[in-house]
């Protein structure tokens, strides 16, 4: 369902600007099995790269995989979402621009 795709999207991209302006390190997960036969280029997700690293089977029997990926969130790739900002200056106020601040 698209629609639930999209609240998933939001929910996360809310969740990595969180962890990155308090300075956590993220970790996400997701589904790595999905849609594998359907060609993708690295670089339109953004992967700089893709390690697949096997455990002992004690401890799971899945790869632990790391990627590497460029930061999204950085303002000058992600203008689209940024909400324009009002400066004011208190020397040309007037009644009306002192009622929009």
């Amino acid at each position: 369902d698209v629609n639930a795709k999209k609240l998933v999207h939001a929910k996360l991209f809310e969740q990595i600007k969180f962890a990155v302006f308090n300075n956590f390190h993220i970790i996400t997960l997701r589904d790595f099995n999905a849609n594998m036969d359907k060609p993708q280029l690295p670089s339109s997700q953004h992967i700089i790269d893709c390690k697949a690293v096997e455990i002992t089977s004690q401890l799971s029997d899945h790869l632990i995989v790391i990627v590497k990926i460029e930061n999204f969130l950085d303002i000058k790739h992600n203008r689209r979402n940024i909400p324009l900002k009002r400066i004011f200056d208190f020397n040309k106020m007037t009644d009306e621009t002192w009622k929009l601040f």
